[in-house]
């Protein structure tokens, strides 16, 4: 099986080079094969977790391996190899699978994991290459920054020396700010056509009234079982999972059955209604503009300190 070099450089105004400290090193070597996994399983279903065991092309796709290190001009460089996804998970790439799209055959999983710190170094609310869940396994890095190294840079195959993924302060800070944006998962009845089966991957794709599409996945029972319904009109139970820009990134489905009815009314994803809220905002000082003032106005009375004082030792 063929395999890619692809190097890990950590970068401090120490200039640690070969002298590394194990903490952030070892911190980092614990990420990197979690990160990669979850960036391989986004890459060919839409979901970097999975409710049940790992397929096994899985597992040989993401089957990274740490080959070494050394110290560069003072950096901390770390080498890995990765199989070629065509090869590593030939399976998803078999003729005749109804699924369009996928990685390609020449990538390796740390590629698919530099498109995914690329597209949250730049803060792109509509990708589709993450979830919350991978969200959180990028802000995780910032365990291995640590305040010991100021950037990691993944290099290697297509993420070239010139035009690297580079996880820093910034990009940790945008996978938390995206977690925050996302809209909580919400609940749907969904009809549509279905439109093409992923039996690798418990993927499906469903096309809805006004043409527009959505991907769903499977989490209960086994999708090979959709395949009499391909091009047929279904209903789908489920939850929809949402994009920091409040679109549909996928359904995760509970149940996709026959339906004969009128799919009009049930075939548009409902907007999401609120996002994720991380505990520290609640903590945020409020002033006349925020909060409670805001949204019922201000105390209409005109008690002064001393009043509200007097009234307060009264009841108490």
């Amino acid at each position: 099986m063929s395999r890619i070099h692809h190097s890990v450089r950590l970068v401090s105004p120490r200039d640690y080079g070969r002298e590394a400290p194990p903490a952030p090193v070892g911190n980092l070597l614990r990420q990197i094969p979690d990160a990669v996994r979850q960036a391989v399983l986004m890459g060919f279903v839409g979901r970097s977790t999975l409710p049940r065991r790992p397929p096994a092309w899985l597992a040989a796709a993401s089957d990274v391996r740490f080959v070494g290190f050394n110290g560069e001009g003072g950096d901390t460089v770390l080498h890995f190899e990765a199989p070629k996804l065509g090869e590593a998970a030939e399976e998803q790439y078999v003729q005749g699978e109804l699924w369009p799209s996928r990685p390609s055959p020449e990538d390796t999983g740390f590629d698919l994991l530099g498109d995914v710190i690329s597209d949250v170094a730049a803060h792109r609310t509509d990708s589709d290459r993450f979830d919350a869940q991978l969200l959180r396994r990028i802000s995780e890095f910032e365990k291995a920054l640590n305040r010991t190294y100021d950037r990691v840079i993944l290099a290697g195959h297509r993420s070239t020396a010139e035009a690297p993924a580079i996880v820093d302060e910034t990009t940790v800070a945008n996978a938390k700010l995206l977690g925050s944006e996302t809209p909580l998962p919400q609940r749907v009845l969904l009809m549509g056509v279905l439109d093409m089966i992923r039996i690798s991957g418990q993927g499906f794709e469903l096309v809805l009234s006004d043409g527009s599409k959505v991907r769903g996945v499977l989490i209960e029972g086994d999708v090979a079982a959709l395949k009499p319904m391909w091009g047929q009109r279904v209903m789908v139970q489920g939850t929809a999972i949402y994009r920091p820009s409040g679109r549909p990134l996928r359904i995760d489905a509970t149940l996709v059955e026959e339906y004969a009815g009128e799919t009009s009314l049930w075939s548009v994803i409902p907007p999401p209604r609120q996002r994720m809220v991380e505990t520290k905002e609640w903590l945020k000082p409020r002033g006349t503009a925020t909060g409670v003032s805001a949204f019922y106005g201000t105390w209409p009375g005109e008690e002064t300190d001393e009043e509200w004082q007097e009234m307060i030792e009264r009841l108490s």
